[in-house]
């Protein structure tokens, strides 16, 4: 694997954290702290060149927040956008291209160009054009992979493709300004570069399905798996295998959840659908969310609940436009767009 360096000056330069600011700011405009840049932007950019130059840039303390997702508890961090959005955005747009490159296709999450109806899309399209090669699923996915990455075995993969020593310490400076369940262990979810480094962990994995496995039909979409395949005997025992090389040499473990079935009899649950060779249906959980949501009792009864209803009617008109939801769409979504 290539290892590139000269990268620095790249990454610290007035224009690359100018055009950082205007990415970190896009639909924040309002915000109060991003007003106070905007009015000295000039100076602000030039002190943070000169902190980081001087290699006197830290991480700010985190602020948290409980979540509750589907049934979940998931605590998320979130940095001040001054500086360090700012900074995340100036290191993604100089290193992302060298990370996406050594990415295999068909991995999706938080890549621009692909993601969720990508992934979707093309499962869907390899069940339909290969059926002899496709009748078994394998799906796992890792266990609390976020919390727990190791610091060191991400550094290390980082070292693989980075050589410039000042870009490995900035790295290694966000990699542990915080240890999310034990010491040297986790990334934080919501951190902007978070998404980077989980991609980028288990990068190797995907390169081991396709070049160790041979394993044609693979997709992952960040520590969610699927593998296709003609002979559920050869996914049981590439699952065995791999989930020991992950354990040993990645320290990240699959939930016990993996499971290895006929498509045809249970369809692929994957980023948010059900994929059978002859038909795409969204996920239960979904539905269910979509008619809490779309209830035109609920609407009619709550200007509030009208209000939720019309911002999240795009982003279901979108979920439901890609699977076999014509019944749906006509019961609960089109009275809501019609509004």
């Amino acid at each position: 694997m290539k290892r590139h360096g000269f990268l620095w000056d790249q990454i610290v330069s007035y224009d690359n954290l100018a055009l950082a600011h205007q990415r970190a700011r896009r639909g924040k405009s309002y915000q109060r702290q991003i007003a106070d840049v905007d009015e000295n932007l000039h100076e602000r950019i030039v002190d943070l060149l000169v902190t980081m130059e001087r290699g006197e840039y830290r991480t700010s303390p985190y602020l948290e927040r409980l979540i509750f997702e589907r049934g979940k508890e998931r605590l998320i961090y979130r940095l001040p956008y001054w500086p360090d959005r700012v900074v995340h955005h100036a290191i993604s747009q100089v290193l992302a291209p060298i990370w996406r490159g050594s990415m295999i296709r068909h991995t999706y999450a938080s890549i621009p160009g692909r993601g969720i109806h990508d992934a979707a899309e093309t499962v869907r399209r390899q069940l339909r054009t290969d059926p002899e090669g496709t009748p078994y699923a394998l799906k796992m996915d890792v266990r609390k992979f976020y919390p727990s990455i190791p610091h060191d075995g991400l550094m290390e993969v980082l070292a693989h493709q980075i050589k410039d020593r000042r870009v490995l310490g900035l790295l290694e400076e966000i990699v542990r300004s915080i240890d999310v369940t034990a010491p040297g262990v986790g990334v934080p979810i919501g951190n902007y570069l978070s998404q980077w480094f989980a991609n980028i962990y288990l990068s190797p994995t995907d390169h081991r399905f396709k070049e160790h496995y041979k394993v044609k039909y693979y997709h992952r979409y960040c520590d969610d798996i699927v593998a296709l395949g003609p002979d559920k005997h050869e996914l049981h025992q590439i699952r065995a295998d791999f989930t020991t090389w992950l354990t040993e040499t990645y320290g990240v473990d699959v939930k016990g959840n993996w499971q290895v079935f006929p498509v045809a009899d249970r369809g692929i649950d994957f980023v948010g659908y059900r994929m059978f060779p002859e038909k795409t249906l969204l996920r239960k959980g979904t539905k269910k969310r979509m008619a809490a949501k779309l209830s035109m009792p609920a609407i009619q009864r709550s200007a509030g609940a009208a209000a939720a209803a019309l911002r999240s009617a795009p982003a279901y008109d979108g979920w439901t436009s890609f699977g076999s939801t014509h019944d749906l769409r006509e019961k609960l979504l089109s009275p809501v767009l019609k509004l």
